[in-house]
């Protein structure tokens, strides 16, 4: 019975620190993803992402997409994270996580959607809600 507790213990302790790391990587590729955006480099994101983003549209599509976000936003400043889910599931991770990002000519609600199968954090969706992108 103890060894079942610790088994089950040293599993949660691998399984939080696995989720940390991700929610990190997931993270720091959402300040990569504004600083493309911010140099209007919009392929890079797309060429970078996974193939459940790409398999979702076009490469056209997706350029076309972030082009109106950044003419209508400006570039992207200070972004504060909202919340992160992380789901588990054999051989890969998704995690998402919720930003509120304040951008040159409005304020934005984020949604990014990561893999992560132990080895590259990529790209599978992103959603944004702004008032700025409807009346601007």
């Amino acid at each position: 019975m103890v060894r079942a507790f610790l088994v089950m213990v040293a599993s949660v302790a691998v399984a939080g620190c696995s989720t940390g790391e991700r929610v990190a990587a997931a993270q720091s590729q959402v300040a990569r993803f504004h600083s493309l955006l911010n140099a209007e480099r919009y392929g890079e994101i797309y060429d970078q992402s996974s193939s459940e983003l790409k398999a979702a549209g076009s490469k056209e599509k997706f350029v076309t997409f972030l082009t109106a976000v950044h003419r209508k936003l400006g570039a992207a400043g200070e972004a504060s994270q909202q919340g992160f889910n992380v789901n588990f599931t054999p051989g890969v991770s998704h995690v998402a996580l919720s930003y509120k990002t304040r951008f040159a000519r409005g304020e934005a609600a984020e949604t990014f959607v990561f893999s992560s199968n132990g080895g590259a954090t990529k790209l599978v969706s992103y959603n944004i809600n702004s008032e700025a992108l409807i009346v601007g």
